[in-house]
């Protein structure tokens, strides 16, 4: 039986018919486009992988954040983009559960980036605890890691800033503990008079409130004063210690603020035995960027008041 053939006609370009040769640009056109297209600086620079060490921390709103290391990779999402990776250890700070919530963007080749939100992993992290995660942002233009800055926070508020590279100044935040010793004491009148007392023994400036995983306003700072209380009497009376009615603070211009409202009860003593020394409390207030300077505790009860005066130092 005679076979009919069918034979299925190829046309192949000439320059690609020769032995041993490369075929390069030979295939259907524009499936080279990778790296034909004016607008794809991105995808171009995720051949050219770029890592180092940070080894650099920020603090904010509650959260010591450790920054480990920073990479530019191919994104998991898409393999055409570029990315920036930040590997951290995330430090909660405060008394309950929670997870980061400060803006974060990348300040790079003139541009602010925002976050990634696919490809981030920031951890639900238990009070006191601390967990692993990843900061990413996509990329526009090939970039070097040691060229990046990372802002934290949003502008009306305090921000840190981690520059990558050993140029630029860090804002890191870092709260800061620092000794005092000063006392004083008011007494009601009467012959079954209160006499309250206090001795001050430290301070502490931050830019947030831990408990509440809020940062302060911009140009302000928290200073909290760590203290012992003491009232003596002879009435049948159990006075109690509220440092919102017992305590303000004159700052260095003048001015006087009382108790950050947002403080809480810990420092509230509701019953104070004759005698009896309760210790370690701890009052903030909100006061003036810059800090350091001459301050004044001014400490009142029952009309009458004193005022402790001691000093920030400068850092």
């Amino acid at each position: 039986m005679r076979r009919n053939s069918v034979l299925t006609r190829v046309v192949v370009p000439a320059a690609c018919v020769l032995a041993g040769t490369v075929l390069v640009g030979c295939g259907p056109k524009g499936e080279d486009a990778v790296g034909n297209g004016g607008g794809d600086k991105a995808a171009a620079a995720v051949g050219n992988s770029d890592s180092v060490s940070i080894g650099k921390s920020y603090w904010h709103a509650g959260w010591k954040v450790d920054l480990a290391t920073a990479a530019v990779r191919a994104s998991k999402e898409d393999p055409k983009q570029s990315v920036m990776a930040i590997d951290a250890m995330f430090n909660n700070l405060g008394k309950d559960d929670g997870e980061p919530q400060s803006q974060l963007t990348l300040e790079i080749g003139g541009e602010s980036l925002a976050l990634d939100d696919q490809e981030t992993e920031l951890p639900q992290v238990p009070a006191g605890g601390k967990q692993r995660g990843t900061i990413v942002f996509d990329l526009k233009d090939p970039a070097k890691v040691t060229d990046a800055v990372l802002m934290v926070g949003n502008p009306q508020n305090n921000q840190a800033t981690v520059p990558f590279g050993d140029g630029g100044t860090p804002v890191t935040l870092e709260p800061r503990s620092f000794p005092l010793d000063a006392s004083g004491s008011v007494r009601s009148t009467g012959a079954t008079g209160i006499k309250t007392a206090i001795k001050v023994k430290g301070g502490e400036l931050r830019a947030d409130e831990v408990d509440r995983h809020e940062e302060a306003k911009k140009d302000t700072k928290i200073l909290s004063v760590t203290y012992d209380v003491t009232s003596t009497y002879t009435c049948i009376c159990g006075p109690m210690w509220n440092p919102d009615d017992a305590l303000a603070l004159q700052l260095p211009d003048g001015t006087t603020v009382g108790v950050d409202p947002n403080q809480g009860l810990d420092d509230v003593v509701t019953t104070m035995e004759s005698g009896a020394t309760s210790p370690d409390l701890k009052t903030r207030f909100i006061v003036k960027d810059p800090v350091p300077g001459e301050y004044k505790l001014v400490l009142r009860f029952s009309g009458k008041s004193t005022t402790i005066p001691f000093t920030v130092p400068a850092a």
